[in-house]
C-alpha cells in the first residue's frame, strides 16, 4: 500500500512579510533631526563663549596680558580699526626704537594709544624720554612721553583681526538685548526640540 504524503501550503501567518536581510525603511523624524541640529547650536556657542572668556577673563589674570581695541586708523596696516592687540609688559629700561608700545599719551585727555616709538633719549637721572608715531601718520606725535627706567610699559605683542570690533559691538546695549532676548528664544526652541525628539522615539516606524 501506496501512501502518499501532501504538503499543504502555508498559512498567510507562516509566510514572513519581508526577507530578514532586506531592511526596514525609516524615515528619520523632523522633531529628532530639529533636537540635534539644536543640541550643536546649543554646544558651539558654549564652547565660544568659554574660549571667550578664558582669552578675555581668565589669561590676562593668570597670564600676565591684556586686550585693547584699535579704534583709528593711525597705525594701518600693522593694525586696523576693529582689531584687537595683545599687550604684556616689560620693564621700560629694555625700551627699543620701533617697538610699538600702548600708554597714556601725556597731554589732553590722556587717552590710551597704540604706536610705534621713534626716538627714545635717556637722562642720568635714570629716566627715558620716547617720542612715538602711527604708521599711517605723515608727521611723529606732537608729544613727548617720560617714564623711569625702573617702571613698567605695555608692549604690543599680537594683532588678532576684527575681534576688537566683535567686542565692541557685544558692548552696544542694543545688541545686548538682542542676545538677552535671542538666547531665551533659542533655549525655548531647544526645549521644544527635544520634546519633539522624545515623542518621536515613541512612533514605531512603518514596514511595507
Amino acid at each position: 500500500m501506496t501512501t502518499a504524503f501532501v504538503r499543504h501550503p502555508a498559512s498567510p501567518e507562516e509566510v514572513p512579510a519581508r526577507s530578514a536581510h532586506q531592511p526596514v525603511p525609516r524615515t528619520a523624524p523632523l522633531g529628532r533631526v530639529a533636537h540635534g541640529s539644536a543640541a550643536a547650536v546649543a554646544w558651539l556657542a558654549i564652547c565660544l563663549s568659554a574660549v571667550a572668556f578664558v582669552g578675555l577673563a581668565v589669561g590676562p589674570r593668570v597670564m600676565h596680558y591684556r586686550t585693547m581695541t584699535m579704534l583709528t586708523g593711525s597705525m594701518v596696516p600693522t593694525i586696523r580699526p576693529g582689531n584687537m592687540v595683545v599687550d604684556t609688559s616689560e620693564p621700560a629700561q629694555d625700551l627699543r626704537v620701533g617697538q610699538i608700545v600702548t600708554y597714556h599719551i601725556p597731554v589732553l585727555d590722556h587717552h590710551v594709544e597704540s604706536h610705534r616709538v621713534v626716538s627714545i633719549v635717556r637722562h642720568a637721572n635714570r629716566t627715558l624720554t620716547f617720542r612715538t608715531k602711527g604708521d599711517a601718520n605723515d608727521a611723529v606725535d606732537p608729544w613727548s612721553a617720560t617714564v623711569s627706567d625702573h617702571d613698567t610699559m605695555w608692549r604690543v605683542r599680537g594683532v588678532v583681526p576684527a575681534v576688537g570690533a566683535a567686542i565692541r559691538a557685544l558692548r552696544h546695549p542694543a545688541v545686548g538685548d538682542l542676545l538677552r532676548w535671542g538666547g531665551l528664544g533659542a533655549a525655548a526652541l531647544a526645549m521644544l526640540a527635544f520634546i519633539w525628539g522624545r515623542g518621536d522615539e515613541d512612533t514605531p516606524g512603518t514596514a511595507e
